[in-house]
């Protein structure tokens, strides 16, 4: 039996190794009409949507996912550190961080955290800040 690869895929990971965009133009030995470019993030030993789940045609886009991402958490781990009305400003945030329509729906401050927010959020004791993202 001829063995053949299931994808066909170029991988651009950030210098952080936490961000990554992979783009398809052959699957399961097909060519694709135009590529299929993904935006992920690691979360535990998995990758994870940066953005809306589906494919993005232009890999600007798919950069824009990526630090949109980023920047919303930062904002969250800012906001944990902050003093006043915290929990206004997380259910603003957390709205904000909605993404997509129908089945490309995303919520980008869900559970699991990105691994990099989890090592900042234990130094800055944010534990109980990131279980407050289940209860949404």
């Amino acid at each position: 039996m001829e063995s053949w690869k299931k994808h066909n895929r170029k991988i651009l990971q950030s210098k952080c190794k936490n961000y990554r965009i992979t783009i398809y133009s052959e699957s399961f030995g097909i060519k694709l009409d135009s590529e299929r470019i993904y935006a992920t993030v690691k979360c535990g030993d998995t990758w994870l949507w940066a953005g809306p789940r589906r494919a993005f045609h232009k890999i600007n886009p798919a950069k824009q996912a990526c630090k949109r991402n980023r920047r919303l958490w930062e904002k969250f781990l800012k906001l944990g550190q902050a003093g006043g009305n915290k929990v206004e400003r997380l259910e603003n945030l957390i709205e904000k961080s909605k993404s997509g329509h129908g089945v490309t729906f995303n919520r980008i401050l869900a559970l699991p955290c990105p691994n990099w927010v989890i090592k900042k959020a234990s130094k800055l004791d944010l534990s109980s800040w990131i279980l407050r993202l289940k209860k949404k």
